[in-house]
């Protein structure tokens, strides 16, 4: 099974193309803080990731697209 990282490359710059980067079992990847990335399974196969975040409270931020806004997440039904 192989997967992709998606990074971004440089997000002041509109027509940068986001880094795809091929991951296969036993690999692993770093990703700096603040920078907007994807997981990407495009098989038929199950992916298993192992995510850690370091820091007592890490922060995710789900994007609408690649340098876009903040998606706001859904508010909980009552």
């Amino acid at each position: 099974m192989t997967g992709k990282v998606v990074l971004a490359t440089h997000p002041e710059e509109d027509e940068a193309e986001p880094k795809r980067n091929e991951m296969t079992p036993g690999d692993f990847a770093f990703v700096p803080a603040w920078t907007e990335h994807q997981l990407l399974n495009e098989s038929d196969e199950t992916a298993v990731l192992v995510v850690i975040r370091s820091g007592p409270h890490p922060t995710v931020v789900n994007l609408t697209e690649w340098g876009g806004p903040e998606a706001k997440p859904a508010r909980p039904e009552r």
